[in-house]
């Protein structure tokens, strides 16, 4: 590899509108070997960082808006031509909806701001260390966490890289309310992708009593109930959905998933009632047609 590609390689993108800290934080990766880039202040940021195509972009929480803090870190994971570059950021502080959000993004890592640029930086060079992982020093406790794309589910205890599930569990329970349901059904949903289907259903049971995510909350922990074998309480809640439901489309989707569940459970004939309701309603509603003709068939054969 020549030094210009590997340069290229090394490269990082620096998001941070107060100048020193900018500088600062450039200077300390520049020592190390880095290519590093930034946008001029006034000027398109995503446009800067599609011209510069770092390999590590690493933003400013806080800076980039007022309203939505994640909105820039969103529009690159969704650029085409940032596929493959990675997101670091680093905020003030990091609270319960905050981690969630990190956590349903995927991002590579995250730091706490303060006395961490040079934890931050370690970060940045341990990405292109290409040695067994596990030969690495571990980031200080508390400093920074590193989230695997393939797997969002925060490392167990004693891993390099994060905290355990033991640890973010108290941290859950510290910092969200009963009636906080849009932040219950996040985590509820970071529950899910990890696999913790108990503590989901938990979660989004709590956020059915937000009627702006009722039926949404509802739908996700009927699913969990369902992936668990609870295939009766599974049905109940989504028959409590379907009583709820405000329109066709709804009611319609909480019949197919009542469907869904009585197949699984080996209930065939009650399965083929509900997906039929579904189907004299919508033809085209999901793949209920062929589950109807799977259904049919497996009907004929126990005859």
């Amino acid at each position: 590899m020549s030094q210009n590609s590997e340069q290229l390689e090394k490269r990082v993108f620096v998001v941070e509108d107060e100048f020193t800290k900018k500088s600062g934080l450039s200077a300390l990766l520049a020592e190390v070997g880095f290519d590093v880039r930034s946008a001029p202040h006034g000027a398109d940021v995503l446009a800067e960082i599609i011209s510069a195509k770092p390999t590590i972009i690493i933003t400013d929480l806080e800076k980039q808006s007022s309203d939505d803090p994640f909105v820039l870190v969103e529009k690159i994971i969704g650029s085409p031509e940032l596929k493959g570059s990675e997101v670091f950021v680093y905020t003030e502080s990091i609270d319960v909806a905050l981690e969630v959000q990190l956590r349903r993004l995927k991002l590579s890592a995250y730091f706490i701001k303060g006395e961490t640029s040079k934890f931050l930086v370690e970060g940045v060079k341990n990405f292109f260390v290409k040695e067994d992982p596990t030969d690495l020093a571990p980031p200080p406790p508390g400093e920074s966490e590193n989230f695997d794309s393939e797997n969002p589910g925060p490392p167990n205890a004693g891993e390099k890289g994060g905290p355990g599930f033991d640890e973010f569990s108290v941290k859950v329970n510290k910092g969200v309310g009963d009636n906080d349901g849009e932040t219950l059904f996040n985590l509820g949903v970071s529950y899910m992708e990890m696999g913790l289907l108990p503590e989901a259903e938990h979660e989004f049971s709590l956020a059915a009593n937000d009627p702006k995510l009722r039926l949404d909350a509802l739908v996700s922990g009927g699913i969990c109930l369902r992936k668990m074998g609870k295939f009766k309480e599974a049905a109940d809640r989504f028959k409590l959905g379907m009583e709820s439901a405000p329109d066709r489309d709804r009611v319609l989707e909480f019949r197919y998933e009542i469907g869904v569940t009585l197949e699984e459970a080996g209930m065939l004939k009650e399965a083929f009632s509900f997906f039929g309701s579904v189907y004299k309603e919508d033809k085209t509603f999901r793949d209920v047609g062929e589950r109807l003709v799977k259904i049919q068939g497996e009907l004929k054969n126990l005859a």
